[in-house]
């Protein structure tokens, strides 16, 4: 009888030991590609985003080959990526900056600050928008550029940042006055209007996204929840806490496109990265 329990105990625990593998191995070290496709009439032409968030210094293969193999194929036209490139409390950036050189030979990059870049800058007092720059990519912290892509017309914004409206409690971060006035400048224009924001809160929870006249909004942070459960969703999030609920995919705010994507890395949380496999969001507009 003893044999017995003892083999089902090792049974139970080898099988255990198995699940946790599966669950998280392939969320440190595989890649997935969500494919999204929007329909507007601003689009007449169709034209391939690509958005990468929350990478943390996390490298996929030799000097990242996996990600810019992956990164390719998908033949993006634009290159967003929604902040937290880096760990704000590591010194060792240049294999990132060598990521964003690489990545701009496949297409232009729109950046949008993460916290754990502003943490860096505040720790170190490198301007690291200027050596990003240097790098290939363009800042966006409360700034917003026209491009035109194939023939389309194009304003890309970005506002680390969350704003509230005045009957919500206005968030610790920034200053609710001037990201509402940022927004309501970017919003004026017959261009399609994307923002780039790496905080999801308040486009998520709040009516902000429906607020202002904006297109499509990329955002990241939550890591997908961290970890995924079945029928429960994330675990926990930054600034969210435990039990989220879902934490990734397409939120639809008015007729504007809220995505939320589950990040890259995700090696700065004592939970590990369980069930959640490193994300790639594509999208085409047509």
């Amino acid at each position: 009888m003893k044999k017995v329990i003892k083999r089902i105990f090792l049974g139970v625990f080898a099988l255990v030991i198995f699940a946790l593998g599966a669950g998280i191995i392939p969320s440190y070290y595989s890649l997935e590609v969500s494919d999204y496709e929007f329909e507007n009439e601003k689009i007449q032409e169709s034209v391939k985003l690509v958005q990468l968030s929350d990478i943390h210094n996390a490298e996929f293969g030799k000097e990242n080959q996996r990600l810019l193999k992956k990164l390719k194929e998908c033949e993006p036209d634009l290159i967003f990526i929604t902040g937290d490139l880096i760990n704000s409390d590591e010194n060792e950036i240049s294999p990132m900056l060598d990521l964003i050189k690489k990545l701009r030979e496949i297409a232009p990059i729109y950046f949008s600050l993460g916290n754990h870049e502003i943490e860096y800058e505040k720790r170190t007092g490198i301007d690291l928008t200027e050596k990003l720059e240097k790098a290939g990519a363009k800042v966006l912290e409360e700034k917003f550029v026209d491009v035109t892509v194939k023939g389309q017309k194009f304003r890309i914004g970005g506002l680390y940042t969350v704003y509230i409206p005045e009957d919500y409690e206005v968030h610790e971060w920034g200053n609710a006055k001037e990201q509402a006035e940022f927004l309501k400048e970017m919003e004026d224009t017959e261009r399609y209007k994307i923002l780039l924001s790496h905080i999801p809160n308040t486009w998520m929870y709040y009516d902000t996204a429906a607020t202002f006249d904006l297109d499509l909004i990329f955002t990241g942070h939550a890591h997908g929840g961290q970890a995924i459960l079945p029928f429960v969703g994330g675990l926990y999030a930054p600034d969210m806490g435990y039990f989220p609920g879902r934490l990734s995919g397409v939120y639809e705010k008015g007729h504007t496109q809220v995505i939320l994507s589950r990040g890259l890395g995700s090696n700065t949380e004592v939970i590990p990265r369980f069930n959640n496999i490193p994300e790639i969001v594509e999208v085409e507009l047509k």
